[in-house]
């Protein structure tokens, strides 16, 4: 077992800010375990909230220069643990219930069954986040503001997100036709 640090959070942000990666290594082995229980309360996966607690390192890592209070890293840490929790728990639920209306042949805004099928076993085949934002944008219609909104990022990124996936989405489409 490693030994602990004896580097207050205050001193291990001071540190990162100058430039030292170690210190945040410190705050992460400090932190790792409790934020994985706190994501885990709130989704209810192993595995989601180690993704959860990975993911909230990264963005405090990002925006470790917002921190007005270094000596309250934890807490800071822990909101971002939270959100990010309650927005992938939703997320989750979200897709699920898309998916189970999909399979059952229909969904919100596709009157017809054999469409919602066919854009269900295309979603299958792109990644969790292009699945998202084409479900908000063409099962929920949502518009790209909202879809920001809801995900938590910036409408430009929604934007080229929905441009790629369709782009792939149309490849795989045009390779299936050629068979």
């Amino acid at each position: 077992m490693a030994a602990k640090s004896s580097v207050d959070d205050a001193t291990a942000v001071a540190r990162c800010l100058q430039g030292d990666r170690n210190a945040f290594g410190v705050l992460v082995e400090r932190y790792q375990a409790l934020a994985v229980s706190v994501a885990f309360s709130i989704c209810r996966e192993r595995a989601l909230a180690e993704d959860v607690a990975q993911d909230a390192f990264v963005r405090a890592f990002r925006k470790l220069t917002q921190l007005t209070r270094p000596e309250s890293f934890c807490a800071w840490l822990m909101n971002i643990v939270k959100n990010g929790a309650l927005r992938t728990a939703h997320n989750v639920s979200r897709r699920d219930e898309v998916h189970k209306e999909a399979s059952a042949g229909r969904g919100p805004h596709v009157e017809n069954p054999t469409a919602a099928m066919e854009f269900a076993e295309l979603l299958a085949r792109v990644d969790e986040e292009a699945q998202q934002v084409l479900t908000f944008k063409y099962l929920h219609g949502m518009t790209c503001a909202e879809i920001g909104s809801e995900l938590g990022v910036p409408v430009g990124t929604v934007t080229s997100k929905i441009s790629r996936t369709l782009a792939t989405l149309r490849g795989i489409a045009r390779r299936e036709t050629q068979r």
